[in-house]
């Protein structure tokens, strides 16, 4: 209910199809998102109930990007 775009990272279909290239970290919107120094471009965004990213939990999604994004259920 909250949802401000049309992406759905919840669901494989939803998360491959806009957001993660397997394999390819660098041309995924996601890993784009997520290191954004911007305010307007950070996922999730700064005023998110101080929710936020760790570098750490990052570089972790960059390698499971760069790893092929291999997904379970």
């Amino acid at each position: 209910s909250h949802r401000k775009a049309d992406l759905r990272l919840d669901t494989e279909e939803g998360a491959f199809l806009s957001a993660i290239v397997p394999g390819k970290p660098d041309e995924s919107p996601l890993l784009a998102r997520i290191t954004a120094t911007s305010p307007d471009d950070v996922m999730p965004p700064p005023d998110s109930l101080k929710k936020a990213i760790t570098a750490e939990e990052a570089a972790k999604i960059r390698q499971w990007i760069a790893d092929g994004a291999p997904w379970a259920e």
